[in-house]
């Protein structure tokens, strides 16, 4: 979650015991166009020998520029990703869960991506993130009809490594401006929570509103627990944050929730 990018459109009432909000614009990170966030996960490249050179050769340079993109993405240009090689059973499906999971237990990371030999001018790719939440093998296909046409082996390697780099851009994060409203009141402890969260120190308000939601007044209780929504979500904590919301939607309804959890369904 990026800082501040322009501040405050108050939305303010003049009585101190009516809640008041104000809206902040957040930079908020998009899920890739594969929906998958790779953002502090363990990630490991497999790739499998089938004993062709030339398939073997194209399925470990693939499998290294693959590694060395998303390196560069989540990683800093860190070497961090483990890529592995494995022979390729023929009698396998290694588009099932079942053999994801394998590599997953074997390399002891979050995501594995599985480099398979091309099928003639089309790379395949499966990949199988743990974490993620629909609990699926999404495939991943490329056009390497230029690559294929390569004859110089350095050159053909080469290629070969430039596709799986451009496989590794399907994962970029992508960032836009989104509204986030914080409800407070004008006086005490509401107004130092709320200064907290105007400076981003998310922890430091969430410690305050976790001592407000104690109130027996409903309403205020409420605020608070849709406050602790929003600091749970900007901390990137979406599962506590939906339950925080629905709880402020039981306690007493305020009228602004759906905004938010659209923005949390989005990304659970």
């Amino acid at each position: 979650m990026k800082k501040i990018v322009q501040i405050l459109v108050f939305a303010a009432l003049a009585c101190a015991c009516t809640p008041q909000a104000f809206t902040m614009l957040v930079e908020q990170k998009k899920l890739s166009s594969v929906g998958i966030d790779l953002s502090g996960k363990s990630v490991s490249v497999v790739y499998l020998e089938t004993g062709d050179a030339r398939g073997d050769a194209f399925a470990a340079s693939f499998a290294d520029g693959l590694a060395q993109g998303i390196e560069a993405e989540f990683y800093e240009g860190e070497r961090s990703i483990n890529v592995f090689s494995t022979p390729r059973d023929r009698s396998g499906n290694y588009a099932a869960k079942d053999s994801l999971v394998r590599f997953i237990m074997e390399t002891e990371s979050d995501v594995v991506f599985l480099v398979d030999n091309p099928a003639g001018d089309v790379s395949r790719t499966f990949l199988y993130d743990s974490m993620n939440p629909q609990d699926k093998v999404i495939r991943l296909e490329g056009e390497i009809k230029e690559v294929n046409a390569e004859k110089n082996d350095d050159m053909f390697k080469s290629s070969a490594q430039h596709a799986g780099l451009q496989l590794s851009k399907l994962f970029q994060l992508e960032w836009e401006k989104q509204p986030i409203h914080i409800v407070y009141y004008d006086s005490g402890r509401w107004l130092e929570a709320a200064d907290y969260a105007y400076d981003f120190q998310w922890k430091e308000a969430m410690k305050i509103w976790l001592e407000l939601v104690k109130t027996k007044n409903v309403e205020k209780a409420s605020c608070a627990q849709y406050d602790l929504a929003v600091g749970c979500y900007m901390l990137g904590r979406y599962q506590l944050a939906k339950e925080w919301l629905e709880l402020s939607e039981k306690t007493c309804p305020l009228g602004i929730s759906k905004d938010l959890m659209e923005k949390i369904e989005a990304l659970l």
